[in-house]
């Protein structure tokens, strides 16, 4: 998760040389993999993880492993050209289009 790293009136603080492994194992960035600080990025990687999981269950070929190395390196595979090219095409052009598309919608206000 991202740090605040800005607060009104306040100098910038300097990234840290170690931050500990504070998320999910399955869901975390790669930067939180390298014990590095987190930010924005990393949590628009997380929440990737996450969504495409939401629509495709078994796209995330770690979601069964434990040896972090292992994780990280399957991680790299799927933030490359060949990884996200496996999510299908529908679903990004849906990122773009359904969540500010109310009609047709079928929840009751």
């Amino acid at each position: 998760m991202e740090k605040r790293l800005f607060e009104k009136g306040c100098p910038a603080r300097p990234p840290r040389s170690y931050a500990p492994f504070i998320s999910s194992i399955r869901y975390a960035s790669r930067a939180c993999h390298d014990r590095s600080d987190c930010a924005r990025k990393d949590d628009l990687e997380s929440w990737l993880y996450m969504s495409v999981e939401f629509y495709q269950i078994n796209i995330l070929s770690w979601r069964m492993m434990t040896n972090l190395a292992e994780i990280r390196k399957e991680k790299d595979a799927f933030m490359s050209e060949r990884g996200v090219t496996s999510i299908p095409i529908h679903y990004l052009q849906s990122l773009y289009t359904e969540p500010n598309n109310c009609e047709g919608s079928t929840l009751k206000s």
